[in-house]
C-alpha cells in the first residue's frame, strides 16, 4: 500500500522534485513562487521513490507537507 502526499510551496523560490517513474528514469520539476500572492499545491502518490530538494534553501521559503498512508509503514530501499 502507497500514501498520499500533499505539500503545499507557500513562499521562496526553487524547489526541486525528483520522481523515479516506472521506466527507471527520473522525472525532475522545478517549482517557484513568482510573488507573495502566488503558491503551489502539488499532490503526489508518495509510494513510487522521490525527493524534495532544498539545496539552494533561502530566507522566506516555506513549505507544507502531510502524509497519509497506513497505520503501519514499511521503509524500502532501492
Amino acid at each position: 500500500m502507497g500514501v498520499d502526499e500533499i505539500l503545499q510551496f507557500v513562499s521562496g523560490k526553487e524547489f526541486v522534485m525528483h520522481q523515479l517513474m516506472p521506466d527507471k528514469k527520473v522525472l525532475k520539476v522545478h517549482f517557484s513562487c513568482p510573488d507573495e500572492n502566488t503558491g503551489w499545491i502539488i499532490t503526489y502518490d508518495g509510494k513510487n521513490p522521490h525527493i524534495g530538494s532544498l539545496t539552494s534553501a533561502s530566507i522566506g521559503r516555506k513549505l507544507i507537507v502531510q502524509v497519509i498512508g497506513p497505520k503501519e509503514w514499511e521503509m524500502k530501499y532501492i
